[in-house]
């Protein structure tokens, strides 16, 4: 048999052909390696943003009791000259139970200066009451609380004619005799203003006959009366004692009051005309805190 070099030649350029375009497939597919990963889009956000941290800061809240339908309330800075301004945004209604809370932001606790609560009667109103001033909390979750028990001025109370205590005809006019000085014993509930009013004397009076540098006396003290008659236990018998009628307690205008069941200073106040400043003022009282059978003197 013959060798035919064509046909070799043949053979060997096919094969290179066939080698060739193996070698190409497994370039283009090699297996375990990775994809590239995609390029992020241009200005896309490189994280996921966390929840929105928890306001932190303090409150002032405000209580009213017996505040009118409508009422507004306003809170107020005070500056270096003494005038009072609003404080932008802290403006609104009183809630259904009387009451107003503001936030106050970190940065402004413990912030210097005075503030106060106005209440209007509506919006833009005439003052209705104020409350005392305060500061700003300084703590984070303080909750600074101003209560106000009823208007700066009470209205002048209507009394019925029945309510009005009269000083019978035989007494009007008269006046103690003027005598050596008398004697009075302390009873419980007195006070010298009280006592002054009875004799128709003067506190200073008082205590300068008495000797006394101060106001405070107790039961059972003997008091010299300037002027007066001797007492005893009892006040002098052209004095008339403060009265009652069946449609309540009552007495002038500038007297005595024993407190009744159910009274509070705030109405006592309304009923007289005057203010509960005034009346604790008068009876050195350092509170509303009174009880039945108490005896206050009506400024």
């Amino acid at each position: 048999m013959k060798h035919n070099p064509f046909f070799f030649g043949r053979v060997l350029v096919l094969g290179g052909a066939v080698l060739t375009g193996l070698l190409a497939i497994l370039s283009l597919h090699q297996p375990g390696q990775a994809a590239p990963a995609p390029r992020p889009v241009s200005g896309a956000a490189s994280a996921t943003p966390g929840p929105s941290p928890t306001p932190t800061g303090a409150t002032i809240a405000l209580a009213v009791v017996g505040a009118p339908a409508g009422a507004w309330t306003d809170v107020q800075w005070q500056d270096g000259l003494g005038q009072w301004h609003d404080v932008n945004g802290w403006q609104a209604a009183l809630d259904p139970t009387g009451q107003r809370l503001w936030w106050v932001g970190n940065s402004m606790l413990g912030q210097n200066g005075l503030f106060r609560w106005v209440v209007t009667l509506g919006q833009g109103g005439p003052v209705w009451a104020t409350s005392l001033v305060f500061h700003l909390p300084a703590t984070p979750g303080y909750v600074a609380w101003q209560n106000i028990y009823g208007p700066d001025t009470p209205a002048a109370p209507v009394v019925p004619p029945a309510a009005t205590a009269t000083v019978p005809p035989a007494n009007l006019g008269t006046t103690l005799p003027s005598s050596p000085a008398g004697t009075y014993v302390v009873q419980p509930g007195d006070n010298l203003y009280g006592i002054a009013l009875r004799f128709q004397t003067t506190v200073g009076a008082l205590l300068a006959q008495n000797g006394l540098s101060g106001s405070l006396i107790f039961p059972g003290q003997v008091l010299v009366i300037p002027g007066g008659n001797s007492a005893g236990a009892a006040a002098p018998a052209n004095t008339p004692a403060p009265a009652a009628s069946p449609a309540g307690p009552a007495s002038p205008a500038h007297g005595i009051y024993v407190v009744q069941r159910g009274d509070t200073l705030y109405g006592i106040a309304l009923r007289y005309g005057t203010t509960v400043a005034a009346i604790q003022a008068a009876n050195q009282l350092y509170g509303s805190l009174i009880f039945v059978g108490q005896t206050l003197i009506i400024p």
